[in-house]
């Protein structure tokens, strides 16, 4: 059995997600607003759509950690996830314009939860349904599934507006790389960022970069920083000129993708004993 496919925060957003979105009532027919809960000694405010037979989508603020959750897939098996606890599915909002993404995921659990939260909850916004397209596995078939999503999209802004990311983002019309689904792939020329100060608990930094023809950046963009002082993201814009994508295998016109990376680090709260 994987163990620690996930992490303790995984678990609680998970958990988090389905207490919050199964204690609304189910529907059979498309809602015409989300449902909101909020928990403001938590720091938690969630919008969800959840159907019969608990298929929805729950997007979570919590603590200005940005989660978003498709709840009620098949539950995959250890084989369908990677070594970092992540499982491939096709998302979008038709048919038609699907993107390949990994989410991360659990053995056994019907939840995903995006690793592209704030792009893929912007793209909820005015559309009829989410579509997700599980792949085929062993001996159970490809299984698609459409979401319909409710006409009013407000409370998807609030929950964007309540975590800090952008409401709206041209970048969002970009073709998007997962390059967690590109072999080999790493980052070159980034060794001089650095910190200037962190502070105790948790610090973020969320950025996007586009790639040239060459593979390397440019019109890298700072999506998330908290605190906002870190002096890592400044330190990127400065040195994005000197960053490259390598891979492996064979080459890949990546000219004009868009790509997401982040850094999270823990400081943990030490006292010594006077």
């Amino acid at each position: 059995m994987r163990r620690g496919a996930l992490g303790n925060r995984q678990r609680v957003v998970v958990a988090t997600l389905l207490g919050a979105a199964f204690g609304f009532g189910s529907s059979a027919t498309a809602q015409d607003g989300w449902d909101i809960e909020t928990d403001a000694e938590r720091g938690i405010t969630v919008a969800s759509v959840i159907y019969d037979g608990g298929v929805g989508i729950a997007v979570q603020c919590r603590n200005y950690q940005l989660d978003l959750a498709v709840i009620g897939l098949p539950a995959p098996v250890e084989a369908e996830l990677s070594e970092g606890g992540h499982r491939i599915l096709d998302t979008g909002t038709s048919a038609e314009a699907l993107i390949t993404s990994s989410w991360k995921a659990e053995v056994g659990s019907p939840v995903a939860t995006s690793v592209y939260s704030a792009r893929f909850a912007r793209s909820l916004k005015g559309a009829e349904a989410y579509v997700v397209r599980i792949p085929a596995h062993g001996d159970r078939p490809a299984r698609r599934m459409a979401i319909p999503l409710p006409s009013d999209s407000s409370g998807i802004d609030q929950v964007l507006t309540a975590c800090d990311r952008r409401t709206e983002d041209p970048r969002d019309a970009l073709p998007m790389v997962d390059w967690r689904l590109v072999p080999g792939w790493k980052i070159e020329g980034l060794d001089g960022v650095r910190p200037q100060g962190l502070g105790a608990g948790r610090n973020i930094l969320e950025y996007s970069c586009v790639l040239t023809a060459e593979a390397h950046l440019r019109d890298c963009q700072i999506e998330f920083e908290r605190p906002v002082n870190l002096g890592i993201g400044a330190s990127l814009i400065r040195r994005q000129s000197l960053g490259r994508v390598r891979h492996e295998g064979e080459p890949i016109n990546l000219d004009g993708h868009i790509f997401y990376y982040s850094v999270v680090i823990d400081i943990e709260v030490t006292t010594t004993p006077g």
